[in-house]
């Protein structure tokens, strides 16, 4: 690419001196080197959170790429967080941020909700890993079952395991071995489709569909049908954009599986949160 296709050309704009975060600019156009600012961009980061560079090497010493979760990484280095009260996180630098990531909607009532904090002291109170049975699961069993319209639940660590264990249990009861997810789609650690299949993902026989493409998904589940296991997707694309499944879309997926027997996974481990009931409650295809 062109040293010129790098650039921008800047409109005059009147140095507020009185305001620190704007920096001084000079009353011409000028040229601003896209490289050159981003660089310059990158050393004001690291120059002003020194403990976070440091802990960030630590970090480096003991996990891989000195993080646990890579989606939350960015270059050079991420923020290290301190302490977080209501929508606001504090690092260990001293600098203060609005959380809009809100767990990718896992964490919309804030950092400090009291009834949260509560619920979370009380189940503590309980006992810490019980390693048996107990009341409390039953209660939660039930009122899950209730809100999302569902037969019976099993109860898992995480997403990625959920999904796992349900393409594991399709495979068993079909006695089929493909699995169907879209191009774009998250489904875990080890199910991963942004750009076709990860490496590291785990070692199913997959084929990846068009998310909306209702004519080329229900040829290509027609062609694959003696086979086909499952499908499996999110009601709304949230790794590939947040892009939400047409009612048609979802209709067809409906239709085709069951004509054929194929079982279909809504992974609503983001959009359960969208309506009272997940988002499969709200469109046509909502008692799959």
């Amino acid at each position: 690419m062109s040293q010129a296709a790098h650039s921008l050309s800047w409109l005059p704009l009147r140095n507020h001196a009185a305001d620190a975060k704007f920096p001084l600019m000079n009353e011409a156009p000028i040229s601003l080197n896209l490289d050159a600012a981003l660089a310059e961009a990158e050393a004001n980061f690291v120059a002003k959170r020194p403990k976070t560079a440091a802990l960030h090497d630590r970090a480096k010493a003991v996990m891989p790429g000195g993080n646990t979760r890579t989606v939350l990484y960015s270059a050079p280095f991420p923020i290290r967080i301190e302490r977080a009260e209501g929508a606001i996180l504090h690092d260990i630098d001293g600098h203060t941020y609005t959380d809009f990531v809100g767990e990718y909607s896992a964490g919309l009532y804030g950092h400090s909700n009291p009834l949260i904090a509560k619920a979370v002291a009380d189940a503590m109170a309980f006992g810490v890993n019980i390693g048996a049975q107990h009341v409390r699961e039953v209660v939660f069993a039930e009122e899950v079952c209730r809100r999302f319209h569902l037969d019976l639940v099993r109860f898992t660590n995480s997403g990625t395991e959920a999904n796992m264990m349900a393409i594991a249990a399709a495979r068993c009861h079909t006695r089929r071995k493909k699995v169907m997810a879209m191009h774009g789609g998250y489904h875990g650690g080890t199910l991963y489709f942004a750009h076709g299949a990860s490496p590291v993902n785990a070692p199913f026989d997959v084929i990846l569909a068009r998310y909306n493409d209702i004519e080329a998904t229900a040829e290509l589940i027609e062609a694959e049908a003696s086979d086909l296991a499952c499908v499996i997707l999110e009601p709304m694309l949230g790794g590939g954009g947040c892009i939400p499944a047409s009612p048609e879309f979802l209709q067809m997926l409906r239709e085709r599986t069951k004509h054929h027997g194929i079982v279909l996974i809504f992974d609503e481990v983001m959009t359960s949160r969208l309506a009272p009931g997940g988002y499969r409650s709200s469109t046509a295809s909502n008692r799959t």
